[in-house]
């Protein structure tokens, strides 16, 4: 089985076939059509067609092919296909963390999450990277645009190996030095970190002009904390072990959290990054259209 099949299910695919990824802000080096630009113009090497979508430039449907077939189609130019999706998973131990009635790891989730993102971008000939990262960029495939390149950016993903502890700050920063042109940048973690640092290294992207997406990704038992008997609570990246009455911490634990999340998102916000919240036993597919349709109707 080729490291790309493990992970994508053909219903999945079959369901988020007609989506496209858009980037959300005018971008330099990027044309007009699917992924706009600041600059003005279209490139005049006409390459192909492709089938209409919602949010495509009218002004390039073909009306000739349409009184052809009565199907709508837009021309496709040979610089339309400039997209570069860069895609940063959080391989610290937390994101092994699998509740009671969770099917999957918060890292499964995410491996998922970001492979059907990356086999989006290649279908639709956009180049796509990988970055695994820890206390530092541990991993990276480098940017291609062909299944053979997304084949071993999954098997590099898949042998790499979780480490205790996190800095996305300093994973950032250096996934930031080795990128040059612009182009979509998503963070999958569950960003259970100093705020300050994990803005440190969200700002960075946006300071170098990226299209920045921050993907948190949580056990359901992380937001409701549903402990009722007296549990054993280990740290995830520590060796700490605490016997407790959850129901005593219950009140205090939720609030602590809430503000947590109320505080990263606002901080998003202000650094307008996009911010989204996924639940581990969610189905992937509803977490790609939930974030893909706002842009392609944008």
């Amino acid at each position: 089985m080729r490291p790309l099949q493990k992970h994508l299910d053909p219903q999945t695919l079959t369901k988020l076939n007609r989506l496209q990824l858009r980037v959300a802000k005018a971008l330099d080096g990027y044309v007009a059509g699917r992924h706009r630009s600041p600059q003005k113009g279209f490139s005049v090497e006409f390459a192909e067609h492709r089938e209409y979508s919602p949010g495509d430039d009218l002004r390039h449907i073909d009306w000739r092919v349409f009184g052809r077939t009565e199907k709508y189609y837009v021309k496709r130019f040979e610089d339309e296909t400039n997209l570069v999706l860069h895609l940063l998973l959080d391989f610290s131990s937390s994101m092994q963390f699998r509740g009671a009635e969770s099917k999957q790891s918060k890292q499964q989730f995410a491996q998922r999450l970001a492979v059907v993102l990356a086999w989006l971008a290649i279908e639709q000939r956009d180049a796509v990277s990988l970055g695994v990262f820890t206390e530092e960029l541990d991993a990276w495939s480098g940017i291609g645009n062909s299944w053979g390149h997304l084949d071993k950016a999954v098997q590099m993903m898949d042998q790499t190996q979780s480490q205790p502890k996190t800095s996305i700050g300093k994973s950032l920063h250096s996934f930031s030095n080795r990128i040059r042109k612009k182009g979509l940048v998503i963070v999958l973690s569950d960003f259970l970190v100093e705020i300050p640092d994990a803005m440190d290294g969200l700002n960075r992207l946006v300071h170098a002009g990226h299209d920045v997406v921050a993907m948190q990704v949580l056990d359901a038992s992380e937001s409701t904390f549903p402990f009722r008997r007296t549990t054993l609570f280990r740290g995830v990246e520590s060796k700490q072990q605490v016997i407790a009455e959850p129901i005593a911490l219950r009140k205090a634990y939720l609030n602590a959290f809430q503000e947590f999340q109320h505080q990263l998102q606002m901080q998003c916000r202000k650094s307008h990054i996009e911010f989204h919240q996924w639940d581990s036993s969610q189905a992937v597919d509803q977490a790609v259209a939930s974030f893909l349709l706002p842009r392609m109707f944008a």
